[in-house]
């Protein structure tokens, strides 16, 4: 694929519908049903920076693992090794998929651990959602507290000098 050209896959649309299936026991027959869809959506400022500089094929698989598996509020509690088994790529493919994903603004590793050892990876709400618009500007005023703290993280320590 061309670094120059835009991704149809997360151009195209505005809006994605990723349906997840469940399969409910119901006595002896196994019934595959429908959950209910979740939609996410994707922000005018996702399309303005894969525009300005189209993701490559290994960094859209991944950003579409993340799509597709995130739940409500953008979160994802998983490894890079379990991201490289489910879309066939190498660990250490992953891995700079990930940070490149993580300078474009794309995703962010969240510092609140759930489950001891798995990271927790979010979905800029910024240029992604998965739930409704109140929910958003939460995870919006969240999103820029987090990525204040880690700003101010990188900043060198300015040492006080005494007269």
């Amino acid at each position: 694929m061309d670094k120059g050209k835009p991704t149809e896959a997360l151009v195209v649309a505005s809006l994605m519908l990723i349906e997840t299936s469940t399969v409910h026991n119901s006595g002896v027959n196994k019934k595959r049903r429908a959950a209910k869809p979740k939609y996410v959506r994707l922000q005018p400022e996702a399309i303005a920076m894969m525009k300005k500089d189209p993701i490559s094929p290994n960094e859209q698989k991944v950003l579409m693992f993340f799509l597709e598996n995130m739940g409500y509020f953008n979160r994802i509690h998983v490894t890079q090794r379990t991201i490289a088994e489910s879309v066939g790529l190498a660990k250490e493919t992953v891995s700079r998929a990930v940070k490149t994903l993580r300078e474009r603004g794309a995703i962010y590793e969240s510092k609140d651990k759930f489950i001891q050892g798995l990271p927790v990876y979010v979905v800029s709400p910024v240029m992604f959602f998965c739930g409704g618009e109140e929910a958003r500007n939460i995870e919006l005023g969240k999103y820029h507290k987090e990525m204040n703290r880690q700003s101010e993280a990188r900043r060198p320590a300015v040492k006080a000098v005494s007269a």
